[in-house]
């Protein structure tokens, strides 16, 4: 009685490991089936005012009737030295630039300290030379806009300007009360002289660092007037100028651009389900902030057959004047992926409008090229790649490896059911 007993419950959990056995080869076939084989991985992506285009270039000119023009002129001074620079500005017509004044003695620097002066001074539109200091200006000509400046370190200065923006300044903002204007321009001016490398501006590098005062300076500098001669703001000022110098410096290497875009996206890739194509994550092209962004045109490349869809899962036919607010995903067939490492190329270029650029101005002839920020429209451009690494060839099929696992698991599970009922038999 016992022995039966004792015999039916050892069948018993045999009969369980069979099914258990049946079990196990099903589950493993079935999870291979919907596993899979070829898997895509993902890597990182790389990353690959004047409002007119013409004007009249005028100077600072103090005359008197019978005499020569004196130009006026901004200058550090050290000790009996200085270091003067000629303001330039687009006239538009609409400044007189020849003053009835006496030039000579303290009738020029009663002047300069006039109101009429202060008056005369605020508002204008400055141009800056972009050559060498010793490159004669065409004063009384008319200058065209000629193109672009791609210069991250000049953009920067001109960006930093307060001639330009009351926003920002290269000297500390109001320095000098109703001279500042001028002040700002003659730093603008310098710095990019600076930057440039100017050999004229460098030899007189310790003017710059040993300046005792800043002021406007006559042509022979009998009738200097010095305006800031406090030696804490006058060693503020030529700081402040070095320092921007050096920021520009870092920009001119690492690019600054008013007007630019970005393409974002993650590195996500998921199975587009029923489908035979994979998806990207969600890509959006960003513009820089506080601009005038319109649009842009995307083009794709790298894996044949690839297309953008928006956020409804619907074909984007038509790529160019998307907006900022167009998000989209990439298609990619499964069947285009080769073996190995394959890129996805994204490109943008932007469209902004009437927003404030550095140009470049110029003559036909050998006088200064000038820059300065005028409005106009611009195209950025942005490109990404989309690094996709699938899996190697083996040599042999999904299918066929899955036949091959199924049926070591299939032998395996036979091997198991024979060793149980033989088990049970000898019992």
């Amino acid at each position: 009685m016992n022995n039966n007993s004792s015999n039916n419950n050892l069948s018993g959990k045999h009969h369980f490991s069979i099914v258990l056995s049946f079990a196990v080869a099903m589950f493993a076939i079935i999870s291979l089936i919907a596993v899979g084989f070829n898997q895509i991985s993902f890597a990182a992506p790389n990353d690959g005012t004047s409002s007119s285009d013409k004007f009249t270039l005028s100077k600072y000119e103090l005359s008197a009737t019978g005499q020569q023009p004196r130009p006026v002129k901004v200058s550090l001074f050290k000790s009996g030295l200085y270091l003067p620079i000629e303001l330039m500005f687009t006239d538009n017509a609409t400044l007189n630039v020849n003053t009835e004044v006496v030039t000579q003695g303290d009738a020029f620097k009663q002047y300069v300290q006039s109101t009429d002066f202060k008056n005369f001074i605020k508002g204008k539109h400055y141009v800056f030379c972009i050559d060498k200091s010793t490159d004669a200006p065409g004063y009384g000509s008319e200058y065209n806009r000629k193109d672009r400046i791609n210069d991250g370190g000049i953009a920067y200065i001109l960006s930093k300007s307060g001639i330009y923006s009351s926003g920002n300044s290269i000297i500390p903002a109001g320095t000098g009360g109703d001279y500042y204007e001028v002040f700002e321009a003659y730093a603008t001016q310098l710095a990019i002289w600076l930057l440039n490398g100017d050999e004229g501006i460098t030899a007189k590098y310790d003017i710059i660092t040993g300046a005792d005062s800043i002021g406007i300076a006559s042509t022979s500098g009998e009738y200097d007037l010095p305006i800031i001669t406090d030696q804490s703001t006058v060693k503020t000022i030529t700081g402040s100028i070095l320092s921007v110098v050096e920021e520009a410096k870092a920009a001119k290497i690492n690019g600054f651009n008013p007007t630019s875009i970005d393409i974002n996206f993650a590195e996500d890739i998921s199975d587009v389900e029923g489908t035979n194509y994979y998806q990207s994550s969600l890509v959006q092209v960003i513009p820089n902030p506080n601009s005038n962004f319109v649009s842009y045109d995307l083009s794709l490349s790298g894996i044949e057959g690839i297309f953008p869809v928006n956020e409804n899962g619907e074909e984007i036919k038509n790529l160019s004047n998307l907006t900022a607010s167009d998000k989209f995903y990439i298609r990619i067939p499964k069947d285009k992926v080769s073996n190995g490492t394959n890129e996805i190329t994204i490109s943008a270029v932007g469209k902004f409008s009437n927003v404030t650029l550095p140009y470049r101005y110029y003559l036909a002839d050998d006088k200064q090229d000038l820059v300065g920020l005028g409005v106009g429209d611009d195209t950025p451009k942005a490109e990404k790649k989309l690094v996709v690494v699938s899996s190697p060839d083996t040599g042999a099929s999904t299918s066929q490896t899955i036949y091959f696992i199924g049926l070591v698991v299939l032998l395996c599970g036979v091997g198991i059911i024979y060793a149980n009922s033989k088990a049970i038999k000898n019992v």
